[in-house]
């Protein structure tokens, strides 16, 4: 199968498209030897359009110019019924599902969504159901008011996959210098995967939770900022280099990782990576692949309101082993899904599924 992929050229910069491009990289080989040969275009011409599946990312359609928007859409509006015009949602959380590109493309993958579809019926404030929830609990109002479009359709709402998730990228502590060097040399070899070290040391520290406030939208940085007024007494949120947060996640038994503009975040498998035990705002929610969030086995959940923040701490350091198990459970899941010689598998099998259906 033929398939050409629009995308923005410094996919790079940006973690929602590079969490995109990245195990089709990394994985080419053995999408190749599925059939699926697979070339990237970073600007528009006649022949991207000659191919049995067209993807499209959601950053270049939004950069494109009007003349070009208007000559791409006339060129897929010449697609038969034997080609697939298929829109990828990198935005960052389960929300902003976009009404018109449901509309106009036959299916529309993103890297996590709400399970119960029906959610996306409704409005949500702020575009995104957790600062819905913020809005209405807590009556937190951004100063640049949006809400979400409800998609009251329901073959349209049929469109939406689950594609995969920013877990598939290499988050170890160089990982983003191999990213920087693809991103210079265009070579495949610096997509690779991550390197995961031995941890048989003690861990001193109960709790890490090094926190950003560098939202300007005032839902999506409650939670954040609610977590630093209860963890205050508990331990630093302030910010620290590279390597001296690697070295606190290494030695901390706890790690805190709340929702940044999307539920999911780096931290999460950094967290993994280092073998402290995730806690986190519940995601049972959320429908991902990888399935990393599983409640009491890879991560521990929190309610939204974060009422039960210090019940669940206290729990935890009570309870060595669970802390243990849950650690060592979400540190497997990280490498079952990067390192094994069957990761590759797992990648292209998901790929084949999702263009069957």
């Amino acid at each position: 199968m033929l398939i050409n992929i629009l995308i923005i050229k410094n996919y790079y910069k940006h973690i929602g498209t590079f969490t995109f491009v990245s195990p089709l990289i990394k994985y080419r080989g053995s999408l190749k030897d599925k059939g699926f040969n697979i070339n990237f275009f970073h600007k528009l011409s006649n022949k991207v359009f000659d191919c049995e599946t067209l993807f499209v990312e959601r950053r270049f359609l939004n950069l494109l110019s009007y003349q070009e928007k208007k000559f791409f859409y006339k060129e897929l509006n010449k697609f038969n019924d034997k080609q697939k015009k298929i829109f990828v949602d990198t935005s960052d959380s389960t929300g902003q599902i976009q009404k018109e590109k449901l509309r106009f493309f036959d299916k529309y993958w993103k890297g996590q969504v709400l399970k119960d579809l029906r959610l996306y019926r409704l409005a949500h404030y702020g575009g995104r159901y957790f600062t819905n929830f913020y809005k209405k609990n807590f009556n937190v109002k951004d100063t640049n008011e949006n809400t979400s479009d409800k998609i009251t359709n329901k073959n349209l709402l049929k469109k939406i996959q689950v594609s995969w998730n920013m877990g598939l990228i290499n988050f170890e502590f160089y990982g983003p210098i191999y990213h920087k060097l693809h991103s210079f040399l265009n070579f495949d070899f610096f997509i690779k995967k991550p390197f995961i070290p031995r941890i048989n040391i003690s861990k001193p520290k109960d709790i890490t939770c090094r926190l950003s406030f560098d939202y300007h939208r005032k839902t999506v940085k409650f939670q954040r900022t609610k977590l630093k007024h209860l963890l205050k007494s508990v331990t630093d949120i302030n910010q620290i280099s590279r390597k001296k947060y690697f070295n606190e996640l290494h030695t901390s038994k706890i790690s805190v990782s709340p929702f940044g503009w999307g539920e999911i975040c780096v931290r999460d498998f950094e967290t993994f990576i280092c073998k402290s035990c995730l806690l986190k705002p519940d995601m049972s929610l959320i429908d991902t692949w990888p399935l990393w969030y599983k409640k009491n086995q890879s991560y521990v959940s929190l309610n939204w309101n974060l009422k039960n923040l210090h019940e669940k701490i206290e729990f935890l350091l009570s309870n060595k082993k669970l802390i243990n198990d849950i650690s060592s459970y979400g540190r497997e899941l990280y490498i079952k899904y990067n390192v094994r010689k069957n990761s590759r598998e797992f990648f292209s099998n998901r790929f084949e599924k999702l263009l069957k259906n």
